[in-house]
């Protein structure tokens, strides 16, 4: 929001409602692409314990 205001703000625009959603848009969109982080490494983390563990099984 502060950043469309030009200033920083801490309360809901009421004259400008529309600074309020970017700042939403804004939040959930960063939350999203960490999420997504979140889930491509434990997906790696999982294959690369699962490789290990079949390369000590033939061991």
């Amino acid at each position: 929001m502060s950043l469309k205001a030009g200033k920083q703000i801490a309360y809901y625009p009421t004259a400008h409602p529309s600074w309020f959603l970017s700042g939403m848009h804004f939040a959930y969109l960063t939350a999203l692409v960490l999420l997504i982080v979140a889930i491509i490494l434990v997906y790696l983390i999982h294959r690369i314990d699962k490789h290990n563990d079949a390369m000590n099984k033939k061991q």
